[in-house]
């Protein structure tokens, strides 16, 4: 755990300190070792949803590092039953971003999403080996229907739905809030193509709508900008809105085409007549 309570206030583990649970309200006391990231660990043991989550690693501490103080390790309380969960980031209108490294139950990914429902999942793609290479194999199978620009600073593309399993790792093909995937790695490859490297360099993201799934990609920079600012889950609606927008543009061409294909071949014919 990053954070108990001390007198009232919120604080990080610091050695000797003791404090109170953000999430069952049991005696923590502070781990500051040399090997694990300084946190807290409750004195006798005692188990509950906070302290099941995966251990904070320096990888989590980056991402929540990016957000005030305030919106980390956020207490909320399920009304009708009571439980507790404690968010990793969770905004002032109620946007919640959990990060996850390591693997996950799917019963506890989903009981998060049920209870949350508006939030995002942020994770780590370097933990697995092949999780990038699969989804660098299988790039090619993202159709763009919106390329980046200086006014977009995001890419949008639609997934062919017989691919999504070759692109994202099985254990998240289920999820029900948008996933993004942080690819980049501790050391840079050298035996990595510059494609590859411009490609973990950015955030990808992944959420359904309908029959239809979507992808995103964008700088780190904006992707921590727009988190910020609460707009993230506004590319969900842009992308629907956009990609119907496109397919009704490519209809009009379409007919369009159709049109004049009918004209030309009309054309001779309805001269002929008139020598007649």
């Amino acid at each position: 755990m990053r954070y108990a309570l001390e007198n009232g206030i919120k604080k990080e583990a610091t050695k000797g300190a003791k404090g109170m649970c953000l999430c069952c309200g049991a005696e923590v006391i502070a781990k500051c070792g040399k090997i694990r990231i300084a946190h807290w660990a409750h004195k006798n043991n005692e188990e509950c949803s906070y302290s099941k989550k995966e251990p904070k690693t320096q990888w989590h501490l980056d991402w929540q590092n990016y957000f005030p103080k305030e919106w980390q390790e956020v207490r909320c309380i399920e009304e009708q039953t009571g439980e507790v969960h404690i968010a990793d980031i969770k905004t002032p209108n109620g946007l919640v971003v959990e990060f996850q490294h390591s693997a996950i139950n799917p019963e506890e990914r989903l009981s998060r999403e049920r209870y949350h429902k508006n939030m995002i999942w942020v994770i780590d793609g370097t933990r697995l080996k092949y999780d990038f290479k699969r989804f660098t194999k299988n790039i090619e199978n993202l159709q763009p229907f919106i390329i980046s620009n200086s006014e977009i600073p995001f890419s949008l593309y639609t997934v062919k739905v017989n691919w999504v399993d070759e692109i994202l790792p099985p254990s998240w093909l289920s999820a029900t809030v948008p996933l993004y995937f942080d690819f980049r790695p501790e050391k840079i490859d050298d035996s990595e193509s510059d494609q590859q490297k411009s490609l973990r360099n950015l955030m990808w993201g992944f959420f359904r709508k309908g029959k239809t799934i979507f992808a995103v990609s964008m700088p780190h920079n904006c992707f921590v900008d727009y988190i910020q600012r609460e707009v993230i889950r506004d590319i969900e609606q842009y992308a629907i809105t956009t990609l119907q927008k496109v397919q009704i543009i490519h209809m009009l061409q379409q007919k369009s085409q159709l049109q004049n294909i009918r004209e030309n071949y009309r054309s001779p014919y309805i001269r002929r007549r008139r020598r007649l």
